[in-house]
């Protein structure tokens, strides 16, 4: 399931979660139980992109040269993380920095 999302989604629709069941749990009238899906889904180990990136082949389509000519990219990572929101919300964010920098959260930081 995950190649094919992989190869038929934009990125930032790729699931993040994938959940795999018997049966969905319904009421007496045949209508989805979604309290009973919430309550299972908070349970369940959340799959999480770095735990997929080597699964994800990604194809760069457009590269500019940095002026000045002394920019290497092989010198510097750039990586997908998630900061937790005050209400739970998971925001996706970049971080680019050099190799060898350490994310200890004191050095200087654009947003």
């Amino acid at each position: 399931i995950l190649s094919h999302c992989i190869k038929t989604l934009e990125r930032y629709k790729i699931p993040q979660n994938f959940i795999f069941t018997d049966s969905i749990p319904k009421n007496e009238s045949g209508k989805i139980k979604r309290s009973v899906l919430k309550e299972i889904y908070s349970k369940i180990q959340r799959f999480s992109l770095r735990n997929r990136k080597s699964t994800i082949h990604e194809q760069i389509k457009k590269e500019q040269e940095v002026l000045g000519g002394k920019f290497k990219k092989e010198n510097y990572i750039s990586e997908r993380i998630w900061a937790t929101a005050h209400d739970g919300t998971k925001i996706p964010m970049i971080i680019s920095y050099k190799k060898g920098t350490v994310l200890n959260g004191q050095n200087p930081t654009i947003l």
